[in-house]
């Protein structure tokens, strides 16, 4: 049997787990793996949480994976759309114009107490929070099995989610 490795505080080896404890060393990693990403990335968050995910170097990554073009897939699960909104966060912006390749879906209503937060790219690194409104958790730039893992839960939160029309451009 084998042991899972101890965490560390720096991804000095891309296989190492991180333990994250502060949201400089978050919006590090977020950004970090977003730019690694080559095909997708899966994220589920409260409301796109703005202090990490509306930061430029985390929105430039993740138009320079959507504008990558064919077979890039960037879905991104929120609880409250609304605020989402009314923060007027630049991925909201950025799947307008790029709803080819960047889908914001709502959390199903039987998924309304789920409660952690994490980031996926390509399926194979990942940020987990257990406690979404919390920023520790742990972090992997290349862990396979636990991606897949994480990307299965996404996989059926995604499937009972639905689309909200406040996230569609208006045409007027």
């Amino acid at each position: 049997m084998s042991e899972t490795p101890p965490m560390t505080d720096t991804a000095s080896d891309s296989s190492e787990r991180v333990a994250v404890r502060d949201l400089e060393q978050l919006r590090d990693l977020s950004e970090r793996l977003a730019r690694q990403a080559r095909r997708s990335i899966d994220l589920v968050s409260r409301d796109l949480e703005p202090r990490i995910y509306d930061q430029n170097g985390f929105i430039d990554a993740v138009r320079a994976l959507a504008t990558r073009g064919r077979g890039v897939r960037i879905r991104l699960l929120v609880h409250s759309v609304e605020a989402v909104v009314a923060a007027d966060h630049r991925l909201l912006e950025l799947s307008r114009r790029l709803s080819s390749f960047i889908e914001i879906r709502k959390l199903g209503e039987e998924d309304g107490n789920f409660n952690e937060a994490f980031l996926i790219a390509d399926g194979s690194g990942y940020i987990h929070r257990p406690q979404s409104d919390r920023v520790e958790g742990e972090a992997c730039l290349y862990d396979r099995l636990r991606a897949r893992e994480l990307v299965r839960i996404f996989t059926e939160l995604w499937d009972r989610s639905a689309s909200d029309p406040n996230v569609r451009r208006l045409h007027i």
